[in-house]
């Protein structure tokens, strides 16, 4: 009777093999070609359309955190050099 089982289990498995090389064989290789044909097509969308727009962006997105404080302190510096007076002292010559 173990035989017996022990029989069927390796004819089973014989035959999950054989099934499993036949489906490797003729099955597998057929989407390398659609999925080389989807990734070169991903690739250079992303390449040509969606880096040049990422660095639009963030470049604009550095030019609205940067300006808003840069223009307060060329206003500070414009209203201190406006203002500009002569020297009230004594000019010492070293």
């Amino acid at each position: 009777m173990t035989a017996e089982l022990g029989e069927a289990i390796a004819r089973k498995l014989e035959q999950y093999a054989a099934r499993l090389e036949a489906g490797a064989r003729r099955g597998v290789g057929r989407c390398g070609p659609l999925s080389r044909a989807y990734n070169a097509t991903r690739d250079a969308a992303c390449r040509k359309l969606l880096q040049p727009a990422h660095g639009y962006w963030l470049a604009l997105a550095w030019a609205l955190l940067l300006l808003p404080p840069l223009l307060a302190v060329a206003q500070r510096l414009a209203r201190l050099y406006r203002n500009l007076d002569a020297y009230p002292g004594p000019l010492v010559e070293a």
